[in-house]
């Protein structure tokens, strides 16, 4: 949603120029109608609802880092590591022509090289792929871009 800066009387104009009365006399089932055609608003809360599995969210503390929240990482079936410097000098290519040739970015394959990450569950099929028929994995991405 844009920021629209407006002035003070602006401000002062749209709030006595309400209907003050008709807010007023607003039921309870009036704004539970409006709250439920508008899929912007956030859901009303029941009598007597159970508030713990609510969090209260605050703004990010300034000058302290804040630890990353926990992700779940998909994983290919089997528990298989694709040691990518060994498979990439066994194909007699560079980082840079590795990548370019299926699909990573050069940064990635120095990242995950160097052991700073990770491929993700998509990237380490890809990697089995690779391992398994390299010129096949080369080939259909050539022909399919």
């Amino acid at each position: 949603m844009p920021i629209v800066k407006g002035d003070r009387a602006k401000a002062v104009a749209s709030v006595t120029s309400r209907d003050w009365a008709a807010f007023d006399a607003m039921t309870d089932q009036d704004i539970a109608r409006q709250v439920s055609e508008n899929s912007d608003a956030a859901p009303l809360l029941g009598e007597g609802e159970d508030l713990s599995k609510w969090k209260r969210i605050r703004g990010r503390p300034r000058g302290r880092r804040v630890q990353a929240r926990e992700t779940t990482v998909a994983r290919v079936p089997g528990n298989h590591d694709v040691d990518v410097h060994r498979l990439r000098a066994g194909l007699g290519m560079t980082q840079a022509q590795f990548a370019c040739t299926y699909g990573f970015s050069t940064a990635a394959v120095r990242s995950i090289e160097q052991g700073r990450r990770q491929p993700s569950g998509p990237a380490r099929a890809l990697l089995m792929l690779i391992e398994k028929d390299p010129e096949f994995v080369r080939q259909t991405l050539a022909t399919a871009g």
